[in-house]
């Protein structure tokens, strides 16, 4: 490896942090409005994957222009953008733990009615939902919770990073 892709990979885990940590902030502050708001299951859940989205897509083509000169491979834009999309998920689940554990109660009640009301909709019996409810409540703790996200935020990143890749590459003309 030649000094100016070294020097590029040993600053990839601040950039990387500094998009991915910031996307993870501003998710957790959206997830904290969705609970004080009641907003559970909603679109506005969906629109908050708007936010790593454009941290990763914004991230690498910054990565590319300011670092990299403007050229930027496949596997380079996909590391970068998997690096990004780590940062993103670790601050979301960390951050998720700590909003379980703080509203642990309200948390675990509101996500017990969502997939009852679900359930009730795809025609459950009581019988199903009332042992499903139980299990949840058994089983939902702030680490399998926060779990939960980190996995999801994880795949989420994943295919943002695929298509972020092929999109953002450049090579020199």
């Amino acid at each position: 490896m030649d000094a100016p892709h070294l020097d590029s990979a040993r600053k990839l885990p601040l950039h990387a942090l500094k998009f991915g940590g910031v996307a993870g902030l501003i998710g957790a502050a959206w997830s904290t409005a969705e609970h004080l708001l009641g907003f559970y299951g909603s679109a506005a859940e969906i629109a908050a994957f708007a936010v790593p989205i454009l941290a990763i897509v914004f991230g690498v083509q910054r990565w590319r222009d300011r670092v990299l000169g403007g050229v930027i491979g496949f596997s380079q834009a996909f590391g970068a953008a998997l690096a990004i999309g780590l940062a993103y998920a670790v601050v979301a689940g960390g951050l998720a733990w700590v909003q379980f554990a703080m509203w642990e109660p309200e948390v675990r009640e509101s996500l017990v009615a969502f997939q009852a009301d679900g359930m009730q909709a795809r025609g459950a019996t009581v019988e199903k939902i009332r042992e499903a409810e139980i299990e949840l409540r058994r089983d939902l703790t702030p680490r399998t919770y926060a779990g939960g996200v980190l996995t999801f935020r994880l795949a989420v990143a994943f295919v943002v990073s695929l298509v972020t890749a092929l999109f953002v590459r450049r090579s020199v003309r």
